[in-house]
Parts: structure tokens; sequence; C-alpha cells
């Protein structure tokens, strides 16, 4: 097998001269020692937006609406009832929110229209979903 790697990137080459990229694991000790001069530290991407306020109660969690609209948004005490617009993806609608530890009433607004999903716990009145 012959394999070439540059610029991070390693290729295998495959029938007909063609470079097939591959897998390459780079291991923390080829960035040096953390004791001495020659330690690079590995960089890492920044995913939160500088000035962001970060809620350590908050738990990253994973709305779903299957219903179809043109237009979803999602509503809940986690928000204080204010609307928060869902990303449209593969024919669903999604949106993923920190929500602070507790149990949080919520629903969903469908072009305009309140419904909560029927698949998912609702309160007693049915007027709300809940997750706790």
């Amino acid at each position: 097998m012959n394999v070439l790697f540059t610029n991070n990137r390693t290729f295998e080459f495959v029938a007909g001269g063609r470079k097939k990229p591959v897998l390459c694991y780079q291991s923390s000790s080829e960035y040096g020692n953390e004791d001495t001069d020659d330690f690079k530290g590995r960089l890492r991407a920044s995913t939160i937006t500088e000035g962001t306020a970060i809620n350590e109660n908050a738990l990253p969690t994973v709305f779903k609406w299957e219903g179809g609209g043109k237009e979803v948004f999602i509503t809940g005490t986690f928000s204080e009832w204010k609307p928060i617009k869902m990303c449209h993806s593969h024919g669903d609608f999604v949106a993923i929110i920190d929500v602070p530890e507790g149990t949080h009433n919520y629903k969903f607004v469908v072009d305009g229209q309140e419904v909560v999903d029927d698949n998912i716990t609702v309160d007693e009145e049915k007027r709300n979903n809940v997750i706790n």
C-alpha cells in the first residue's frame, strides 16, 4: 500500500493513480510535552459565541416536530413563553435548546396555530407538552 502524508492529510493511492483519503490518528504525544517549550497543544474549535452566557444548570435538549407545516416555533416555560424558531430538517423541524433543570410545559406553533404533540407527554388539560 502506497501512502502519502501531506498537510496533516493522509491519502492511499488506489488503482489508476487516484488518491483515496484515509483516516489518520494523531496522538497527543506528537504535540510535545506540556512541561517544556515545545508543547503546542491541540487547537480546538470554539462552538460558543463570544459573550454568550452559559447556564451550568441547563441541559441541551432536542425538540422535534414531525407534524408538517411551513414555519414552526416552540414556546414554553423554559423561554418564558417567547417563541423560538425551529429549523427545517429533512421534512421535520428541530431545535436544540438549553433547558434549565426541572419540569417545563411547552407547545409548538405551527403556521400560526398553537398545537401539542399527542405522541409526547401532555399535561392533565392536554394544553401543553411536558418535559422533566
